[in-house]
């Protein structure tokens, strides 16, 4: 039997009214989104294991190419240099805080977003309607993506302080004490501005570009007689492999701007980089650089943009489609 609490309330007009509430319900309603914000956060978390590792080496070499002096320094040769001087390691500088900004930045992010399409697709299904719209995919991932910068910039800013050529800091944790024996808690979120910038529009298009090419997969029919659109849970993983990597590179292409400043911000490398605040830093660009100023690093961010991001989804499907399994 369901647990009912009765509690009387007197109207406006001084009739007594017996309100009754489900108590067994909400429980059921508060575990099943909890259940559904762990899952999705869980899944989030073992993709963004697989983000970090096949794209570290891309975004290496990218934030060496924004705090280069020198504009025009090329990825072959940015590349090339990093290994013939540090060796393999080299292209792996900063891993350890770059796993763990993508394990909060998916964790959070993937958590986030899951559970506000949830929402919103049951009460769009109350209403008789089916899929989100596009603007509401996107509200979602850019929701995802404002919430877990407030946790997960810290990591941001040492793990490209321990990414340029010739890094003092020893590792993570040198690089953590030593900004906050300089500049306090305040020098874990330099560059704060930019990064919000990045991410926010990043997600909302990565998010909506997503769901948009998954599901014009599952608009294909699944075997030769016919049958209607398949569930997201029947894409193969080289579909995901396909949209994961083309979404990654689609919201990757739009923020490189607001990423360069960010990086040289947080370095203090580059033109700009010791300029202080974000406007005063994209002034100092354009002055010495031009345009291009904001684009050093493209070629490898483009590069990691499809095999990171495959990865990632590669991980969060699996793991969701293993843990829903489980559940």
């Amino acid at each position: 039997m369901p647990a009912v609490v009765s509690a009387p309330c007197d109207s406006a007009d001084g009739m007594s009214i017996a309100i009754r509430v489900n108590t067994d319900a909400v429980k059921d309603g508060l575990a099943t989104t909890s259940e559904h914000f762990m899952l999705g956060a869980i899944a989030g978390f073992l993709g963004g294991v697989c983000q970090t590792y096949v794209g570290q080496p891309f975004d290496t070499v990218k934030v060496r190419m924004q705090t280069s002096a020198r504009l025009g320094s090329g990825f072959v040769k940015t590349g090339f240099l990093t290994f013939r001087n540090e060796g393999f390691r080299g292209l792996y500088n900063g891993t350890t805080p770059a796993l763990l900004f993508g394990l909060l930045e998916n964790t959070i992010a993937f958590g986030v977003n899951e559970e506000l399409k949830r929402y919103l697709l049951a009460r769009r299904r109350e209403e008789g309607r089916k899929d989100l719209p596009v603007e509401q995919l996107a509200f979602c991932g850019a929701a995802g993506g404002f919430v877990h910068c407030m946790f997960s910039c810290p990591t941001e800013v040492v793990k490209c302080k321990l990414q340029v050529a010739g890094t003092p800091y020893r590792g993570p944790l040198d690089c953590a004490r030593s900004i906050l024996k300089t500049q306090g808690i305040g020098g874990l979120y330099v560059g704060f501005v930019p990064f919000v910038l990045r991410e926010i529009p990043f997600y909302l298009i990565f998010f909506s570009s997503y769901e948009i090419l998954c599901n014009k997969l599952q608009q294909r029919t699944s075997s030769s007689d016919g049958s209607g659109p398949r569930r997201r849970e029947d894409l193969n993983g080289f579909e995901i492999v396909a949209a994961g990597g083309l979404a990654g590179m689609i919201g990757w292409s739009g923020v490189q701007p607001f990423d360069t400043a960010m990086v040289r911000m947080q370095t203090g490398l580059g033109a700009g980089g010791a300029a202080g605040t974000f406007p005063s830093t994209c002034a100092h660009i354009y002055q010495s650089q031009g345009w291009r100023g904001f684009f050093p690093g493209w070629i490898p961010a483009m590069l990691r943009a499809f095999p990171a991001n495959a990865a990632l989804f590669v991980g969060f499907e699996g793991s969701r489609r293993m843990l829903h399994r489980l559940t």
